[in-house]
């Protein structure tokens, strides 16, 4: 197995960090309900152009290199959660100007891909309730292991186009962008992710960011306790 890699955040990279946290916030004072989510919307854009900064000087200074690249989904089979409200919103603006065809394609897709999470979830109950999972009930919770069994069907995520190119990569969500493989790309398929895991990495920002992060979502939610990326996106395309 590759061991996880050791990724210091150099001085360069501290400093973006900082000035995310200050643009953060900025976002959160200005929060609040009926706020003007466009404002938010843009606000947030810049950071996460920030936050791609952040990423590659950390990585440079690291001397390790990203095997992510374009055309790669292995991971784009993951049930993503840990989406903040605000990016939903952002990422349903970006799917109603798609083309009639391409957004109902996306929507289509995304209510299939929620329906097989029930079957995983399911599924996943009753085995616990069988006693199948006995070896391992200690070591991870039911949310992991519906998590995994999900990434085991090769469900394509919903916003891949034909040529398994991302239709909203400039908008992704935080949690898609620092998820990263520094190691070996022989990790990142389902099929090998529980035996090789350590090669992936979480690109974080810090405890501070990811707090104020939590506040601003939790402050402009109108679906409050839903975060992941497919079932919150379309709650918020119902909503107009």
């Amino acid at each position: 197995m590759t061991a996880k890699p050791n990724v210091p955040v150099p001085p360069e990279a501290a400093e973006i960090q900082r000035t995310i946290t200050g643009r953060l916030r900025t976002l959160l004072a200005r929060a609040h309900d009926g706020a003007d989510m466009t404002a938010i919307a843009r606000g947030y854009r810049a950071v996460l152009r920030l936050y791609d900064e952040y990423q590659g000087r950390v990585i440079a200074a690291s001397g390790l290199s990203m095997m992510c690249h374009a055309g790669c989904v292995s991971c784009c089979c993951h049930w993503v959660d840990d989406v903040y409200s605000f990016e939903a919103d952002m990422i349903a603006a970006a799917v109603r100007r798609m083309s009639h065809r391409r957004r109902e394609s996306v929507i289509a897709a995304c209510r299939e891909s929620m329906e097989e999470y029930e079957r995983v979830r399911a599924a996943s109950a009753v085995r616990l309730e069988s006693g199948e999972y006995q070896e391992i009930a200690g070591e991870v919770d039911f949310e992991e292991i519906v998590l995994t069994g999900f990434y085991q069907l090769h469900s394509r995520c919903p916003f891949l186009d034909e040529d398994d190119r991302c239709a909203i990569y400039a908008l992704r969500p935080l949690t898609c962008r620092a998820y990263i493989n520094l190691g070996d790309p022989v990790a990142c398929p389902p099929e090998n992710i529980l035996d090789e895991e350590e090669s992936t990495y979480i690109l974080d920002l810090d405890g501070e960011s990811n707090r104020l992060l939590d506040d601003l979502s939790a402050r402009v939610a109108r679906h409050p306790g839903d975060t992941g990326l497919r079932s919150l996106v379309l709650k918020c395309l119902e909503d107009r």
